[in-house]
């Protein structure tokens, strides 16, 4: 009997609804189609030996599953096997490589650790690696068939050959397995290769954590890992294309128009670099330029990574890449799962068609497939903080080109491990960092050049000229005065639609409450954070139609939160907004005139907001007031803001505070998680302090349990919708409950279809 005949019957795999199970021939198979798409794609940033390495790491990683008992196991004859069938697989590692050689070490700690990392695996029956317990391994060894070690390595002698011609084509050669006469299977070999295991984990550790044994280790674990969880999902790597200038031109523009100056710039660059443009001045296409340029002349593209702040930024930058960019994009966040079936239904696909799709891309956005990620700074923090799957996440990264939008709406402390962080992918992983804004003082500026060795890109003095659209204008006064509650009369009576901005919930829905005594409710849209996904995208999409580009439906007066701020395209005829930093105003000025089409338009802000209470830190709102009011009556020149916020950062020495804190958040996080940052080791500790950094929980008002069970039955992401997202004191303060029954936690504050979660 040949080998094929003999390893058709081995199962990597269990059977599934009636169907027999996956053999070990088809799984690996999937699994190096997998590592050869992989070392397609980043090829150019690790060395042809490694790749090499992960082929017979990927041939062999699923070699133990031939033990007989593991076998009964997946065909449910016998309980679960108490073994690791990766500890099995060891012994054939020395039929490729010789043992006590750097080759054989990466290997078989990529096969031994590809489903357990090494603390597991050695406090269990493993630890001792007793001579006195060879008994055991004997018995250990003997539960694979001589006739399955035989077709195994017929088949590892003939298989490997037509993967030579494979990884030819992409440049890569393999290297032979060694002659059979040099090799056999044993428990002592068993033995062997997992004290030489023992000992390479032991000494990576005492590496440093910039170390090649480091970098190699989890290269070598990670791209294991990547393999084999797509192979096993049976997909393959998606590749990335982009436009070159001439086609994106097609794409992006009007017909007729032209590059601008600071978008010609970008598109001869070659490395990393800071532009910083005002809004509407195509920062976003300069991107797309940017990084075409990076990948020109590159055989393995890798990967496009386009970062922002928040997720509303994220969904709407995912519809328009996949757009612009006609590929693949992953959206990679907490709540990717119901933008993406929300999207999938506004186009007109049933519940059931759409929920599916939607579980299928969030599926490949989970496994890393697309050649273009729209995600948040946080999914990249996840691999410092070395949460669970962080290899395979670093070595996705490798030779990436990396987009961080909107780099001014972070904190201090976050700033500074985004700074590292990116300082971190440039030296070690190849990347290449584009970092953009519209607001940013020229110290932060100079801080992110200084740390990705970055020239400044900014556009031409005409351009800002063209984008002058507010003129300052000072109310004294809160939302409730009657100068406020007159401009807004004033405007809406004529036909136009009115943003009344403010700084906190309570603000929001009192306003609201207020206005509805006056206004029609069909006049009035009410949007902030304490809205459940269902109605927020509601609102949201309301308010497109109403003041959005491409239709201007009936006026209204909008009350929101800072949630107005990100990545919705409105375009107001004025704004009232309440006071808050620079930074702020601005992005809320950029729901105002957005393409400056109705000339130079009045913006109101007040001195005074409603309610006592600490959004912002004083002194920012203090000084922006301060600067605002000095040039009371004037046009909002975009070049001047700099200056503004330049001023604005050294009253009160907050340029000096500020500029501490990123730098003691980048040693802090240098020295906690990138200094510690090794293979094979998941750190709980850190796990818990990454998650600290998020203060939202998900929850599902009491109220609401009758439509949530509903939609439950026809859709459990239709009733998903119905949860609110809420701070941690907040949560706390409730008393929160958690529901057993339905997975989701209980709050008995009412929710009100109009004014959201009380």
């Amino acid at each position: 009997m040949g080998y094929y005949e003999v390893l058709s019957e081995v199962w990597a795999k269990s059977g599934r609804n009636g169907k027999p199970g996956e053999s070990i021939l088809v799984h690996t198979r999937k699994v190096i189609t997998s590592l050869w798409g992989l070392a397609a794609r980043h090829r150019e940033y690790a060395e042809e030996r490694i790749w090499s390495n992960l082929f017979w790491a990927c041939f062999l990683h699923d070699f133990g599953k031939a033990a007989e008992p593991f076998q009964q196991s997946l065909r449910r004859l016998r309980p679960r096997w108490p073994h690791r069938h990766e500890v099995l697989s060891i012994p054939f590692v020395s039929r490729v490589v010789s043992p006590c050689t750097p080759d054989y070490r990466w290997i078989l700690a990529a096969v031994a650790s590809h489903h357990i990392k090494p603390k597991r695996l050695f406090s269990s029956k493993y630890y001792s690696l007793a001579l006195d317990e060879m008994d055991f391994y004997n018995d250990l060894a003997a539960s694979i068939p001589i006739e399955r070690i035989t077709a195994l390595n017929e088949w590892m002698d003939e298989e490997w050959r037509e993967w030579q011609l494979r990884f030819n084509e992409i440049n890569i050669s393999l290297y032979p397995p060694s002659p059979l006469s040099d090799w056999s299977f044993s428990g002592e070999a068993v033995y062997k290769g997992l004290k030489e295991y023992f000992l390479t984990y032991k000494t990576v550790n005492k590496k440093p954590a910039d170390s090649e044994e480091s970098r190699l280790g989890i290269i070598m674990r990670g791209a294991l890992q990547f393999s084999d969880h797509l192979g096993s999902a049976g997909y393959e790597v998606g590749f990335l294309t982009l436009p070159d200038p001439g086609e994106l031109r097609e794409k992006a523009l009007p017909e007729g128009a032209n590059w601008h100056t600071h978008q010609e710039k970008c598109a001869n660059i070659n490395g990393n670099v800071v532009l910083a443009a005002p809004t509407g001045s195509g920062k976003t296409e300069a991107g797309f330029l940017w990084a075409f340029q990076q990948t020109r002349q590159r055989k393995g593209k890798g990967i496009l990574v386009y970062l922002l702040p928040f997720q509303a930024s994220m969904n709407a930058m995912k519809k328009r890449l996949t757009e612009i960019l006609g590929v693949e994009v992953a959206l990679l966040h907490s709540r990717a799962l119901q933008a993406l079936y929300r999207e999938l239904t506004e186009t007109g696909e049933k519940t059931a068609e759409a929920e599916k799709t939607a579980k299928h891309l969030n599926e490949l956005g989970r496994l890393y497939r697309q050649p273009v990620w729209v995600a948040s700074p946080y999914q990249l923090l996840k691999a410092a903080f070395k949460l669970p799957g962080y290899e395979i996440l670093y070595t996705v990264l490798l030779g990436a080109t990396i987009i961080l939008d909107e780099v001014h709406a972070y904190e201090p402390d976050r700033l500074g491990m985004i700074l590292e962080l990116h300082k971190e992918l440039i030296k070690n992983l190849g990347c290449r960092v584009m970092v953009m804004t519209a607001t940013m003082p020229s110290w932060l500026r100079e801080l992110w050049q200084n740390s990705l060795g970055a020239p400044l890109v900014l556009p031409d003095r005409e351009l800002y000229k063209k984008e002058v659209r507010h003129r300052i204008n000072i109310l004294d006064g809160d939302l409730k005065s009657g100068k406020t509650l007159e401009i807004i009369h004033d405007f809406f009576s004529r036909g136009k639609s009115v943003l009344v901005a403010v700084n906190s919930i309570k603000a929001a829905q009192e306003t609201y409450t207020e206005l509805q005594k006056k206004y029609n409710k069909k006049d009035l849209v009410l949007l902030h954070g304490r809205l459940n996904v269902r109605d927020r995208l509601a609102r949201e999409k309301e308010l497109e139609d109403r003041v959005g580009f491409k239709n201007r439906g009936r006026p209204c007066i909008a009350i929101a939160t800072q949630v107005v701020e990100v990545s919705l395209n409105l375009d107001f005829e004025t704004i009232i907004t309440e006071p808050a930093p620079l930074e702020a105003l601005l992005q809320r000025f950029g729901r105002v005139n957005r393409r400056g089409k109705k000339g130079i338009v009045p913006v109101y802000i007040l001195t005074r907001q409603s309610g006592d209470y600490d959004i912002y830190d004083r002194r920012l709102v203090k000084n922006t007031l301060e600067i605002l009011i000095r040039n009371g009556g004037e046009i909002i020149a975009e070049d001047a803001v700099i200056d503004w916020l330049d001023w604005i950062y050294e009253q009160d020495g907050l340029k000096v505070e500020w500029l501490a804190k990123v730098e003691e958040s980048r040693r802090n996080f240098r020295r906690y998680c990138l200094d510690t940052l090794r293979p094979f080791n998941e750190d709980k500790d850190l796990e818990r302090d990454f998650e600290r950094m998020f203060d939202g929980m998900d929850v599902l008002s009491s109220s609401l349990l009758e439509e949530y069970d509903r939609l439950a039955g026809q859709s459990l992401i239709e009733a998903h919708s119905l949860l609110v997202s809420i701070n941690r004191r907040r949560f706390f303060a409730q008393q929160c409950r958690w529901d057993e029954k339905r997975k989701v936690w209980l709050t008995e504050a009412r929710y009100d279809p109009l004014l959201g979660l009380l």
